[in-house]
């Protein structure tokens, strides 16, 4: 089960990797953390070069909080359903300020480019 949800994992972050590309220039290390009803999986994923693994470390960037069923709905999701997920409280991001910022102006860009193309 591990293996196929780090796998899962990486199909996920390359998507969302493809609509964020400024990310790929950026030394990131994201824990996400997966709740399910008695248990908390973690995932270390680093940035550039896209690593995934089943691991926990306090040094990481950004933590990703979700329930392991919404990770299972958005896993194949683009940016706009993680957003939604997020507005809805469905899904948490906790980092240090500077990087929280960072990321929204990253994706407040790519908004901007698409709105500007009619899509």
């Amino acid at each position: 089960m591990a293996d196929r949800t780090v796998e899962q994992i990486g199909q996920g972050a390359r998507r969302l990797l493809a609509e964020l590309p400024a990310l790929r220039r950026l030394s990131l290390a994201i824990c996400l953390e997966l709740k399910a009803r008695h248990d908390v999986q973690h995932f270390l994923i680093t940035l550039p070069q896209l690593s995934v693994r089943r691991s926990y470390s306090p040094e990481t960037h950004l933590t990703v909080s979700l329930r392991r069923e919404q990770f299972n709905e958005l896993v194949g999701r683009g940016l706009a359903e993680w957003q939604e997920a997020y507005r809805r409280g469905r899904v948490a991001i906790s980092g240090p300020e500077p990087i929280l910022k960072l990321l929204g102006r990253v994706i407040s860009r790519v908004q901007g480019r698409r709105g500007a193309a009619g899509g």
